[in-house]
């Protein structure tokens, strides 16, 4: 009796880890086209490109916000469809958090290049999960930074420049303060997979086993499709 109980334990454990995993390592593989000549093009980015002095975290950090400033003053938010093209999200300029977080690391690497300091890319990467809130949960894209050896979540979308601001490369901490994107407190963060392009420009691939168990199944996916079809 106990043996069969464990064989179906066994059982049901490995079915919930094959329900999990299917959609997970599909977001895992996931081409999210982060290395996009066409961002910077249509952005101006190279207008921005500025040296900051040391190649610490906190010189990462004000890269990354500039790479922001660039992106939210180019975009305005609304939820767009997954199969939507870049080259059409750039030329409408509206896109998603998944196109901010993309568009703003993809600023963020190219900030960098063109600076000669390509090695503070250990310091951000691209994820993808889902954020709870007030106003219940839903999936997520964003940004994480590495402060002190801790990711912690950088919210692109959160868009605090107004139409009058200047983007000033040498004045970044006072435009893009840290309070509000970073660690944003309206949101608990769980991720799923991350993506972290390194200095030499390989493509790390990472997935969060407790934010994979958290996030839908493929059963459940399938279930939410039926309803969606019927209604």
């Amino acid at each position: 009796m106990i043996e069969k109980l464990k064989k179906g334990i066994g059982i049901a454990l490995l079915l919930f880890g094959i329900d999990k995993a299917i959609p997970n390592l599909a977001y895992m593989t996931q081409d999210y086209n982060i290395n996009n000549p066409k961002v910077q093009e249509v952005m101006h980015t190279k207008d921005y490109v500025f040296d900051y002095f040391g190649e610490n975290q906190d010189v990462a950090l004000k890269y990354l916000k500039l790479a922001h400033a660039v992106t939210i003053k180019n975009m305005d938010y609304m939820v767009t469809n997954s199969d939507i093209s870049d080259d059409f999200i750039l030329d409408t300029q509206f896109g998603d958090c998944v196109d901010f977080s993309r568009f703003t690391y993809s600023n963020y690497l190219f900030l960098l290049k063109e600076s000669g300091k390509s090695d503070l890319a250990k310091h951000v990467r691209f994820v993808v999960g889902k954020v709870e809130s007030d106003y219940g949960k839903d999936s997520h894209a964003w940004l994480e930074f590495n402060q002190s050896g801790k990711w912690i979540p950088y919210e692109t979308t959160k868009d605090i420049l107004s139409e009058e601001d200047m983007i000033c490369s040498s004045n970044i901490d006072d435009l893009i303060p840290s309070e509000g994107i970073l660690n944003y407190k309206g949101f608990k963060y769980i991720r799923r997979t991350t993506c972290h392009i390194n200095s030499e420009g390989r493509n790390l691939r990472g997935i969060d086993l407790i934010g994979a168990s958290r996030a839908r199944g493929l059963c459940e996916i399938a279930w939410r499709g039926v309803i969606e079809y019927r209604n």
